[in-house]
């Protein structure tokens, strides 16, 4: 399977048909693409290393005028220009995951992606007011005559010098910038990889990013390389984690490095997890010490015990007495057949006497 494009092109759209061949059930598969995280890659057939890593498809249904008329599918991808700047022919795969797996296309043959050189400037080339609006230096045109330039007043800005502090790099060190952002729907996490230096060869880094969980421990992402190619500073490739739930996550994160090429350099790794809104962090929870338990052995704290009021029976009538002064006090109480005390009120009893 062949499909053309040119050199800094955007278009045409890399489509794919889903084909009803008979053998599975149409429906179901369109229905599974609905739901599925589609993303493309693309390498070079020359030399094996990837141009595009794992960016974001779609999928799109051409409908007809006729009702009647089934509707058709299709996977797709949009070219950038900095996919398509260099000139060559390269192998492309779409990959689909969905929670029954990951599926790979297509299945049957190879898509060659074939980025063919032009002629055609993106730059707006002159009419016939070129006298008014020569082209620009960097794009000749026939049309435009030969004018000499009439040189502007020299204008010298004045410059804000701010002092930034470089890293120190010798020629056998490199330094490694690792940025992973973590986004929502449901959890999206987009690698990008900087270098400090451009090399003459592509450099590869694998990691593994620990999120951590509300609900305690943490959830392994699984592991993604970043290529850099050579020449270029950055490289970046983007993770769908469809089983986890944004909301699930806290603001705990770790990086784990796994992988770093190319040998022969001294590397010093800088990383950093970007979440793309405020989470929560985790609360410790309060224990309550519990209330020691009195043993045997030890010694109880003292209650008070009020003595019962004695009450007066049925046939019993008290005889009003003056109060008494403190000396005065009873002493004695009567005791009655019925055991009982005889009160005349306020906490005094009667004298008995002969």
């Amino acid at each position: 399977m062949e499909f053309f494009i040119n050199k800094n092109a955007t278009l045409p759209l890399l489509k794919m048909q889903i084909v009803k061949d008979g053998r599975s059930d149409y429906n179901e598969f369109m229905s599974l693409i609905e739901k599925a995280s589609i993303s493309f890659s693309m390498i070079d057939v020359e030399t094996g290393l990837p141009r595009i890593t794992s960016k974001t498809g779609g999928f799109v249904s051409k409908t007809f005028i006729d009702p009647d008329t089934p509707p058709e599918y299709y996977i797709f991808y949009k070219f950038t220009k900095r996919d398509t700047s260099k000139v060559g022919r390269y192998e492309g795969q779409f990959m689909l995951k969905t929670d029954q797996g990951t599926l790979i296309v297509p299945i049957r043959e190879k898509l060659y992606i074939n980025v063919t050189d032009s002629f055609i400037s993106d730059e707006i080339c002159c009419d016939d007011q070129s006298y008014l609006q020569p082209c620009p230096p960097s794009t000749p045109c026939p049309v435009c005559p030969s004018q000499t330039p009439i040189p502007s007043p020299s204008v010298t800005p004045t410059l804000t010098t701010t002092s930034t502090p470089t890293p120190s790099v010798t020629p056998g060190d490199l330094n490694v910038n690792l940025i992973v952002e973590v986004m929502s729907g449901s959890v999206i996490c987009n690698y990008k990889l900087i270098l400090s230096r451009p090399l003459d060869q592509t450099v590869s880094l694998g990691t593994i990013v620990q999120l951590g969980l509300l609900s305690g421990g943490t959830y392994d992402t699984p592991g993604i390389t970043i290529f850099v190619p050579a020449g270029s500073l950055s490289g970046e490739t983007t993770l769908f984690l469809n089983d986890l739930e944004y909301g699930d996550l806290s603001a705990e994160s770790t990086l784990i490095v796994t992988q770093l090429s190319p040998s022969g350099y001294s590397y010093e790794v800088f990383g950093q997890v970007i979440f793309q809104f405020p989470l929560p962090t985790p609360t410790p929870t309060n224990t309550s010490t519990p209330t020691p338990t009195l043993t045997s052995s030890e010694t109880p704290t003292t209650t008070n015990t009020s003595t019962p009021t004695p009450t007066l029976t049925s046939s019993e009538t008290p005889t009003p007495t003056p109060t008494p002064t403190p000396e005065d006090n009873p002493i004695d109480p009567i005791i009655t057949d019925t055991d009982e005390y005889i009160s005349v009120g306020d906490g005094f009893y009667l004298r008995y006497i002969e």
